[in-house]
């Protein structure tokens, strides 16, 4: 992951807005939120191994199959992850 705190905040704030409006619509744009799930993984190695944890434990399924909920699921996951490492830089000082 890269040490910047403030795209870290601004992909946390992209995922939560997702997540926000799917709770109020039931709508989801498959094709972004498969994008920027896809990109995360690729691009941040933390998100990267709590997926491959997280898959380990649960049968999983390609996210093109994957539930409206379950793409939810996983943005909520990388959330979480990032909001973990958006703490560890902000008390480091990055």
């Amino acid at each position: 992951m890269e040490n910047n705190p403030i795209k870290t905040k601004f992909d946390i704030d992209e995922r939560n807005k997702i997540i926000d409006a799917f709770r109020q619509t039931r709508h989801l744009d498959r094709e972004h939120a498969i994008r920027i799930i896809v990109n995360k993984r690729m691009e941040d190695e933390k998100v990267a191994a709590v997926t491959a944890a997280t898959h380990a434990q649960n049968a999983t399924i390609p996210l093109d199959m994957a539930t409206d909920e379950s793409l939810i699921q996983e943005l909520q996951l990388q959330v979480i992850t990032m909001e973990a490492e958006l703490t560890k830089m902000v008390v480091s000082g990055v």
